[in-house]
């Protein structure tokens, strides 16, 4: 799992932000939420412009780096660097975390397309290094990597854009699944699960590869309209769904007494960010494919209790999970614990735990305290 990271000169970002995921605290309470170590649940809560797409956007810049699926490069072409940075580069540091092993990849970029420098530390030791800043330095210390050619001078793709050395070794050599090249291979396995969906009012989203077919149509191809049915039902949403064709596919209607209205010409927008969630709920189901999902302003469409719903869905689903918001009705020891709530501005990033000397005890009400002002970044120095 992802346990910190880091990142500096991209968008925003004109100083070193860190976003810290190791646990701190020895809550004996939603224990589920945390997993070796790491917070496996997170929400994070800060202003308007403070900075937290940004932050999701840059937690996802790796998805650029390495592996071929649909990173949307487009969405980080413009504006990429900070304005006010002098040193014109974007660094970005990822700590993950796979049983007792950890793995450190650091990189450096001039812009979304050209890497400069990258580096993989696997339990303390640099195993990686491809520095292209200046005359074109690589050196690959993993098991099974012995025949791998670095005598090259650049790293890109058909569009011009440059390889990572992790996507290049991945591509040119077949690493034993033993010591650190199992972490090497874990890593990449993990990226590859990495999924941002930065937005449930339209299907856009940075990680998986999948097709733009019809949301409706893919639930239906899946066999999921049944169970879509239960879902909504579940989440307060009264209806009978049911199966229709026309010359653009198939698609769901709502059936009321056998009168059938096509399910995106009357749902409302909530419904249909809720069937959005439904989509890719179906794929984080599936066991292995997804490790981290990301979603920004998950519930902007949301009743409060469907919001503690999702997030009871997203809880159990066995994955790492990094939502933002602005609903403080679901900042709840019953839901979560204080060091998986974050309050974020433009400089910095801190759990509630940390924001207050107070012992916070299960019985206490999170929101309350933090809306009288008792979870405060201001008590932190820096």
């Amino acid at each position: 799992m992802l346990s910190k990271f880091e990142v500096k000169g991209f968008k925003g970002f004109r100083d070193t932000f860190i976003f810290d995921l190791k646990q701190k605290n020895e809550y004996k309470f939603n224990t589920e939420a945390v997993n070796n170590g790491i917070i496996r649940n997170s929400i994070v809560y800060g202003r308007n412009g403070c900075g937290k797409t940004n932050l999701s956007y840059a937690l996802f810049d790796i998805v650029n780096n390495i592996g071929d699926k649909a990173s949307r490069r487009k969405f980080y072409a413009r504006n990429y660097l900070n304005a006010g940075s002098v040193e014109r580069k974007a660094v970005f540091s990822y700590t993950f975390k796979f049983d007792d092993d950890e793995l450190v990849y650091n990189y450096e970029k001039e812009s979304s397309a050209k890497i400069l420098k990258e580096t993989v530390m696997i339990n303390g030791r640099t195993c990686i290094v491809a520095d292209r800043s200046g005359a074109v330095n690589i050196v690959v210390d993993l098991p099974g990597a012995d025949t791998l050619n670095k005598d090259i001078d650049d790293l890109f793709d058909i569009s011009g854009a440059a390889v990572s050395i992790v996507s290049y070794i991945r591509s040119n050599t077949l690493l034993p699944d033993v010591g650190e090249s199992a972490v090497f291979n874990k890593f990449v396995k993990f990226v590859h699960g990495m999924l941002l969906v930065r937005s449930l009012e339209s299907n856009s989203f940075v990680g998986l590869n999948e097709s733009e077919k019809n949301v409706c149509e893919d639930i239906v191809e899946n066999g999921g309209i049944e169970d879509f049915e239960i879902f909504l039902n579940k989440n307060g949403i009264k209806c009978k769904l049911v199966e229709i064709s026309d010359n653009d596919g198939k698609d769901i209607a709502f059936d009321f007494d056998g009168s059938l209205i096509p399910f995106a010409e009357i749902a409302s927008t909530g419904t249909r960010t809720l069937c959005l969630f439904y989509f890719w709920l179906m794929r984080i189901r599936e066991v292995g494919r997804i490790s981290l999902v990301c979603i920004d302003e998950f519930d902007a469409f949301y009743h409060h209790e469907l919001s503690l719903s999702v997030v009871e869905v997203l809880k159990h689903s066995g994955i790492q999970v990094i939502l933002t918001t602005h609903n403080t009705a679901i900042m709840s020891n019953d839901l979560l614990r204080a060091d998986c709530y974050f309050i974020m501005d433009e400089t910095r990033i801190v759990s509630l735990a940390d924001t207050t000397d107070k012992e916070i005890r299960q019985a206490h009400n999170l929101e309350k305290i933090y809306k009288a002002g008792g979870f405060s970044l201001e008590r932190i120095s820096g």
